[in-house]
């Protein structure tokens, strides 16, 4: 009796194995098993793919957007120098047209510090002693007065605006006619606006809203004609009214809005 190896025994079923495989595959019904056993794991495959592709391209979205929101702060902060050098721009123009004082010196400078409660009544700018700069002198923005120096330091100064109560300026209205004391009623109270108080005018003073007051120029420490505020109506709705028939105040407003102020120029006498 013809006995078989383990290895001849292996050989012959490697034969019988691969024959099936090769007859199942090239029949339908060996196809159709193939695909049977196949289809889970192309389905299996095909859903780690998918999910994988979503995971990428819902990275590659936030990504995106991380990029585009950086790139809209970064156009809003260009936006945003532009327009403060725009600005900026517009008030030294308006410095160097300002009209000439053949007596007088115009020292530019540029506002240092606020204060943060009564920035209106107060500020400081860059320019001191060491530039000429000198207590009193005439502190003008938008060609308009806006206040004096009150302090002098080697390099800076601080101004005090006409709306301060420290702030004190001979003032003319009525085209000259009539001369008075323009002095500040302080810095912001709540929600009520400051303003400055126009007194010791004559009896025949005459005022009406909107009207322009300016500089006397007496004393000869601020050159006259320059435009410090406008006539505002009192309580009464009146421009002007008469004290103990003696004399005759207004309520005025500063001119300009200062909200913008970045340089300023100093008048100073030669």
């Amino acid at each position: 009796m013809t006995q078989f190896t383990a290895k001849q025994i292996g050989l012959f079923f490697s034969i019988i194995l691969l024959i099936l495989l090769v007859v199942l595959g090239i029949s339908p019904i060996g196809k159709r098993i193939a695909l049977s056993v196949a289809r889970p794991f192309a389905s299996t495959w095909e859903y780690v793919s998918s999910q994988t592709a979503s995971i990428f391209s819902r990275n590659e979205r936030e990504n995106e957007i991380s990029r585009l929101e950086l790139r809209i702060r970064e156009l809003e902060l260009k936006a945003k120098a532009s327009d403060e050098l725009r600005l900026e721009n517009s008030q030294l123009r308006k410095m160097l047209s300002l009209r000439s004082f053949p007596t007088w010196n115009i020292i530019q400078a540029e506002l240092l510090t606020r204060d943060p409660v009564f920035w209106d009544s107060c500020f400081s700018i860059d320019k001191g002693k060491a530039d000429g700069i000198e207590i009193g002198s005439a502190v003008l923005f938008n060609d308009a007065l806006i206040g004096r120096i009150g302090v002098v330091n080697q390099h800076s100064a601080v101004v005090d605006t006409i709306v301060s109560v420290k702030c004190r300026i001979g003032i003319t209205l009525d085209d000259g006619k009539s001369n008075g004391l323009l002095r500040g009623t302080g810095g912001r109270n709540g929600d009520v606006i400051p303003g400055c108080i126009v007194d010791f005018l004559p009896l025949s003073a005459v005022a009406n809203e909107n009207d322009i007051i300016v500089t006397s120029g007496l004393g000869g420490i601020i050159p006259g004609g320059i435009p410090v505020a406008v006539v505002r109506p009192d309580k009464d709705g009146s421009a002007i009214h008469e004290i103990e028939h003696s004399r005759k105040c207004l309520v005025a407003a500063p001119r300009d809005a200062w909200d913008s102020i970045r340089f300023v120029s100093v008048i100073v006498s030669k």
